[in-house]
This record gives structure tokens, C-alpha cells and sequence, in this order.
């Protein structure tokens, strides 16, 4: 018996009798798998573009110099220049036209073709109220005096994500009403006396933990009222600095992806591009440390300066003394275990050195700094008036030189490539970005840190195949177009198990990657996930027995592509790579059907609300079905196979579609049958689910035929599978 049912409508049920029509079973060939050749991601050269400011000691522009002025080295090699200019204000295309008076610029100018577009992007993080004060009146005086054409601004605010208040535009009076409304939301209540009430409680925490005795009462006996405040102390204050370890983890976290998320599109443009980060400091996280220099990468490859304010205005005292009450914290703890020989170790005493990490980055200026001088901007901060820094950032962006080279490159292997750019003029400062990850750029977009091992063994001939898994593309419709679902099915017990005997715990790190290449091997679509995962020690068996299904779902135009798919285990650096073909069918005037996939289980649940949730295919409505790519079943008395796809009926059909399905062995068909489909949805989809019972059928391989039929039209898909002993 083969049953068909389809899990959006579950009330819609069929059933028919598998008739075998061949009674001599042989085993069938698998048609060939086509050949595809071997794909090296790697290149010989690319152009990189700098933009180069450069001042005297007294901070003015030097705008006379020449191409022969530049000395230009990339990664230790010196670079011949190919092209080079100076940018100005008035100007762009002529470097050597006189520069006018500065004027006020009208609130909408338009825009100058002759000219180079200025693009400026303002971001606002968490600021309290003299902050948002300072950065108000600053921007406003900044974009009142900036003068020139081609200026376009935008208004960004970064709260745990990302929002906008005013898109790109020329017109000045929405730029500054969009500062006036970030900069006036209310600061959080209670923030300067909860400061002031922390501070004290650091003093009481240092003269303990560096050894100051208790008072004593008339007798000696030391005063337990004073022991009990001091450890009330400690324990409030452990609190404390826990939850803003949690709250730098996640404002860090937050405002890196926001910035990366800006700074990366905006290649897409030529021109200067400056980024204005409006911020109390930037704290990074220990574990975002590699997103961080992500993100600098990606500011170099967008060819974006950005400009860290630290908009707090005088507070290098306060900020150098939190990270020196933290270090002193910490040295007074690591001084008292050393010299404890007795009594339980005290949890200050066990996370002393996070704490030395947390405070060599408490002073968050470091990495506003970091990032500024890194992509040729420059930091302001230790101000209470940010207008006159500003006014050289507007410098800056009216007059600059613009150099270009080509670097000789063997692969892109994702080191860092320094750059270094000299001048012949002893007084001489320099800003421009300080380099970049020798990454391959798809689509305007460096890849992420743990993508670079999964290219690098994606480009290597023989491709490794260490890692076993499979993967595969799909290929289904939606109202816009036809759509691709790639599905990575990772056998866990491939991958490596730490485990972590002290905290009871396992650990294992993995990613996973496609990425689409059409007929000329450029790169349409990269996907991929970084996978890393940790539970209990005593459920570690269990676990090494799944596995990991990834899929993702795009939109590709219908043709013939190249699918690369990669697994890299980030404990041992061992790679799997597997190469294949993937066919992406247009949409189908007539009736349609997507591929035929093998089902590892449904859930019978709605799927969860997503703003995707209409363009996965794998949503029925009334459950998720999730496929699985193991083609391979045991022979073995009910056994059964079951197979997802979606029918796609014929627009403005009064009738719905025939389905015939078709079990076949060396082309010879042995069962077949016709259920009755139930009625498409809105969109004319009818996803549906078909289980079988093949605990008849002997060992040998086997091909699946699904045929919908509906006005005169027909369409057909394949699948094929294995039983074995």
C-alpha cells in the first residue's frame, strides 16, 4: 500500500495498491554524475584605491605635492602608482583648479556631474545627555558650514539594532531634523547615581582584597558589622561589573554588526566616504575581536573612513581611572591567591584574570581610535566642543589625494596585507587605512573570519574530502520567480568532540558554506553558517548519532550553475568539498512541479512567524517538513520512503492537476499510481507529502517518477534511491 498525504490539508487523504509489474528485480545504474572542472578561487591582481590626506605640523592641508612625491608599499613590496589626484572641493576631476571661499551650501543642492560625490554617514549610538548635546550642536554647525556640492547625508541610530531616520539626501534641513530627534530621546534614569554609588563600592573592593583590616571593636574582636558591609560590598559589586561584562558583550556585539552592515554596501558608490560614529566608546568584547578586524577589513575594501567621536567630551580622567581601579582590582585578587594558602578561593579571585583582559579594554577610547586610525580617519574625543575637529573632517573629505595601484596577489589566502604610504616632505602626517585581508570580494562583501578556511579549501585541487557529508540543490517556484534551496546534510559524527571534563560539558565547532557559481564561474550567491554548539558531557554519544541539516533558500534566474559546497572543522582544520551541477528550470507556463526530496521528518506544528516564512518552501502551513539527502535505505520488512515536493497548478485551471507517481528499475516501471491531489492554496501551490511502503522491494537501486498533468500540459520530476542488505 503507498499512501499519500498531505500535511496542509490534512483532511485530504488517499490510498491505492502497489501493483508489481516486474517480477525479475536486477539492479539499475545511477545515471553519471556530470563532470564539473575544478574552480580556484584565486587571483594575480586587484586594483586598490586610497584615498590619502596629508597635513603639516600645524595641521594644514598640503595640496601641491605630485605623483613622484608618493612612495607606496603593499605588504613590504613597493607599488607603481596608476592613477592620482587631488580631490577638491570645487573641483574633483582638476586637481590643479582654484579653490573658493567656503560658502554655505543650499539646503537641497543639486548634484554636479563634473563633480565627485561626498557621502556622509552619521551614526548615533547610546549617548547620554551631554553627549547627545555635544554631537547635536556639532553636526548642526558641521553641515551649515560644509560647503560644495554633492554632499549627501544619512541618519543612523544603533540601540541593539539598527534604525534609520533619515536616508541619504542632499537636503541639509532633513538631515538636521533627523539629528535633532536622535539627539533628544531620553538617557536611561538613574545612571549618575548608580555610577557614583559603583565607585565607592571599587574603593571598599581594593583596600579589601589588598589586605585592610576590619575595625575593631573595645575588645579586639574585629567589628562583624564592618566584615558584613565589606562583603555586602564585593557582592553588589560583582553583580554590577557581571551584568555590564553581559551589557559591553552585547552593546559591542550590536553596534560591530550595524557598522559592518553600513560601512559594506556602501562600494557601490565611488567617491569619498566618511562615516561619523557618535559613541561614549566602543568596548570589544574579548570574543568579537575577529569580527572587529572583520569589520575594518570591510571598511577598507568599501574604501570608507570613519571617524570615531567619543561625543562624552572630557573624560580621559574618568575613563583611564575605571580601567586602573579594574587592573588594580584584578592585580590585588591575583596578589591574594598567590599568597592564600587556605580557605575557599573567592569567585573575585577566580575571574581576576578576566578581569585583567576587561580592563585592558575598559578604556573604550582605544577602540574608537583603533578603528578611525586604521581606515584613515582620526579620532575625536577629550573635547566639550567637537565643532572645530569636525571642521577638519569636512577637510578632509573637500581635499584629499586619491592614489590607485594593482598588487601582484598569488591566492587569497586571508592574510593581512599592510600598507605604508611615505611623502617626500619631512613635516609631513599622513592619514589613509592602514591595509587589508588579501579576501576574495564577492559582490562588494569580504567574507566573514570563518569563511576564509572553507574558500581556501574550496579553491584547492584535488578538492578534500575529509568530512563527510552531502549536499544539494533544489529547485522550486515562487509568484516572483524560481527559487533554489541548497540543503547540507552534516553527519555529526564526522566532526570533532572536545570535551570539556572540568565544566561536564562537550563542545564542537563546524561551518558550512555554498556558494552558487553560473556558466563564467562568477560567484552569484554565498551562503553559509558558522556552527558552534556545546552540551552535557553525558549526552555526548547521542549527539555524535544526528546530524546537522542547513538549508538555505535564493532566488536565482533560471540556468545552468556550478554548486560548491564546504565543511570545515575549526578544532582539527579538516575540510570536506564537494562540486556538482545545479539546474535552476523557469517558471512553468503551464503546470509545474518542483524536485523530489526525501523527507527526514515533518513536524506537525505551524512553523514560527518569519518575515520568510512565505518563501520557504519547506512551510506547509500547518507544519515544517525537513528534508533529508541520505538516499540510502536498508532492506528490511516495512520499510517505507517518503518524498516532499510542490505542485504548482496551472493559473486560472478549473480543474486541479493529475499526479502519477512511478516506482522503476533499469527504465522498467514496477509500481504505479494516481492519488488525488487536494486544492492549491492562494498562490496555487500544493506542497505535498508522499510516503511509501518498499519493504518489498529486494536490494538494488530504484528511480521515483512524479508526472502532474492539467490542460493539455505536463510536467515531470526524478528522484533516485538505494536499498542495500
Amino acid at each position: 500500500m503507498i499512501t499519500f498525504m498531505n500535511y496542509r490539508f490534512r483532511s485530504a487523504m488517499s490510498s491505492f495498491t502497489l501493483v508489481l509489474l516486474v517480477a525479475r528485480v536486477s539492479p539499475a545504474q545511477r545515471p553519471p554524475t556530470a563532470k564539473t572542472d575544478a574552480t580556484v578561487i584565486s587571483s594575480t591582481s586587484h586594483e586598490v584605491l586610497l584615498d590619502v590626506v596629508v597635513r603639516d605640523k600645524k595641521q594644514r592641508l598640503i595640496k601641491d605635492l605630485r605623483i613622484s612625491d608618493f612612495e607606496v608599499t603593499d605588504d613590504g613590496a613597493p607599488q607603481k602608482l596608476r592613477a592620482f589626484r587631488l580631490v577638491g572641493s570645487d573641483d574633483a576631476s582638476s586637481p590643479s583648479a582654484p579653490r573658493s571661499a567656503k560658502t554655505a551650501a543650499p539646503a537641497n543642492a543639486t548634484v554636479d556631474p563634473l563633480r565627485q560625490i561626498r557621502l556622509v554617514t552619521l551614526v548615533f549610538d547610546r549617548l547620554g545627555t551631554d553627549a547627545r548635546n555635544n554631537a547635536r550642536v556639532a553636526v548642526q554647525d558641521f553641515l551649515t558650514s560644509e560647503s560644495g556640492s554633492n554632499l549627501f547625508a544619512a541618519v543612523f541610530s544603533i540601540d541593539q539594532r539598527l534604525s534609520v531616520l533619515q536616508q541619504y539626501t542632499s537636503d541639509r534641513d532633513k538631515v538636521q531634523k533627523a539629528v535633532a530627534k536622535v539627539t533628544s530621546s531620553a538617557s536611561s534614569l538613574y545612571k549618575s547615581e548608580s555610577d557614583q554609588i559603583e565607585e565607592e563600592l571599587k574603593t571598599v573592593s581594593v583596600q579589601g582584597a589588598a589586605g585592610a583590616a576590619a575595625p575593631a571593636n573595645g575588645q579586639g574582636v574585629p567589628d562583624s558589622g564592618s566584615l558584613a558591609s565589606a562583603a555586602m560590598a564585593q557582592m553588589t559589586l560583582n553583580a554590577m561589573q557581571f551584568s555590564q561584562t553581559l551589557d559591553r558583550t552585547l552593546q559591542g556585539r550590536s553596534s560591530i554588526f550595524a557598522l559592518k552592515a553600513l560601512i559594506q554596501e556602501q562600494y557601490r558608490l565611488p567617491g569619498r566616504k566618511t562615516l561619523l560614529y557618535f559613541s561614549e566608546g566602543l568596548s570589544i568584547p574579548p570574543e568579537y575581536v575577529d569580527e572587529f578586524n572583520n569589520l575594518i577589513g570591510a571598511a577598507n575594501r568599501a574604501n570608507v573612513s570613519v571617524y570615531g567621536v567619543d561625543a562624552r567630551g572630557l573624560t580621559t580622567f574618568s575613563q583611564n581611572g575605571a580601567a586602573s581601579a579594574l587592573m588594580s582590582q584584578s592585580t590585588s585578587s591575583s596578589r591574594s591567591m598567590q599568597t592564600q594558602r587556605q580557605g575557599p578561593v573567592t569567585r573575585d579571585q577566580v575571574t581576576a584574570a578576566d578581569r585583567s583582559e576587561e580592563a585592558i579594554r575598559a578604556n573604550s577610547q582605544n577602540s574608537l581610535a583603533d578603528i578611525s586610525d586604521k581606515t584613515g580617519g582620526f579620532l575625536i574625543a577629550n573635547s566639550n566642543d567637537l565643532r572645530g575637529q569636525l571642521h577638519r573632517v569636512a577637510e578632509d573629505m573637500d581635499t584629499h589625494y586619491e592614489l590607485s595601484y594593482t598588487p601582484a596577489i598569488d591566492k587569497f589566502d586571508g592574510t593581512f596585507r599592510k600598507i605604508s604610504v611615505r611623502v617626500n616632505r619631512a613635516d609631513a602626517k599622513i592619514q589613509t587605512r592602514s591595509g587589508y585581508f588579501a579576501l576574495p570580494f564577492s559582490s562588494g562583501r569580504a567574507p566573514a573570519p570563518f569563511e576564509i578556511s572553507m574558500l581556501s579549501a574550496i579553491s584547492t585541487v584535488p578538492p578534500p574530502r575529509v568530512i563527510p557529508f552531502r549536499s544539494s540543490s533544489l529547485h522550486f517556484q515562487t509568484p516572483s520567480g524560481p527559487q533554489s534551496s541548497v540543503v547540507i546534510d552534516v553527519p555529526l559524527q564526522g566532526v570533532e568532540f572536545a570535551r570539556d571534563e572540568a565544566n561536564k560539558v562537550y563542545r564542537v565547532h563546524f561551518s558550512v558554506m555554498a556558494i552558487y557559481k553560473d556558466a563564467e564561474g562568477s560567484v552569484v550567491q554565498k551562503l553559509s553558517q558558522d556552527v558552534p554548539r556545546q552540551g552535557p558531557l553525558d549526552k555526548i554519544e547521542a549527539f555524535k548519532q544526528g546530524h546537522f541539516l542547513y538549508t538555505q533558500h535564493v532566488e536565482l534566474p533560471a540556468g545552468r550553475y556550478t554548486l560548491e559546497t564546504a565543511v570545515f572543522d575549526s578544532q582539527t582544520g579538516k575540510a570536506g568539498v564537494k562540486k556538482a551541477v545545479a539546474i535552476v528550470p523557469p517558471v512553468s507556463k503551464g503546470v509545474g512541479i518542483s524536485s523530489l526530496a526525501f523527507v527526514r521528518s515533518v513536524s506537525r506544528q505551524p512553523a514560527p512567524a518569519s518575515p520568510n516564512s512565505a518563501h520557504d518552501p519547506f512551510d506547509l502551513g500547518t507544519g515544517t517538513v525537513t528534508p533529508g539527502l541520505d538516499d540510502t535505505f536498508k532492506f528490511a520488512p516495512g520499510a517505507s520512503v517518503a518524498l516532499f515536493f510542490t505542485v504548482y497548478s496551472q493559473p486560472g485551471a478549473a480543474a486541479p492537476p493529475d499526479l502519477t507517481m512511478e516506482f522503476l528499475q533499469d527504465g522498467k516501471a514496477i509500481g504505479r499510481g494516481e492519488p488525488k491531489l487536494p486544492a492549491a492554496d492562494k498562490d496555487g501551490r500544493i506542497p505535498y507529502v508522499a510516503t511509501s511502503p518498499i519493504g518489498s522491494f529486494k536490494p538494488g537501486q530504484y528511480e521515483v517518477r512524479a508526472t502532474v498533468r492539467q490542460n493539455g500540459t505536463a510536467a515531470t520530476e526524478r528522484t533516485f534511491f538505494t536499498i542495500e542488505e
